[in-house]
């Protein structure tokens, strides 16, 4: 998971990857057009629908706080 993640992030333009996984993205340039870029390539690599109302900062302020975030999403779509 955490590799998509750097990935999506990676071809949606972060120069630079934290090695540490709590880092603040702000910091390493992540900013609106980022988010919703790599929220696309996060939905269509898992087959996820991420809604509005889960683009916050606290979704998108660390590699770890997505991971979070995403297993949540795939848990309940696997449970449904």
């Amino acid at each position: 998971m955490i590799e998509t993640i750097k990935n999506a992030l990676y071809d949606s333009g972060i120069e630079y990857i934290p090695d540490d996984y709590d880092a603040n993205l702000e910091n390493y340039g992540v900013d609106s057009l980022i988010v919703v870029l790599a929220i696309l390539k996060l939905e269509k690599k898992l087959d996820i629908k991420i809604a509005t109302r889960e683009f916050h900062t606290s979704f998108f302020q660390s590699i770890n706080s997505i991971k979070k975030h995403l297993e949540k999403l795939l848990e309940e779509k696997m449970a449904s």
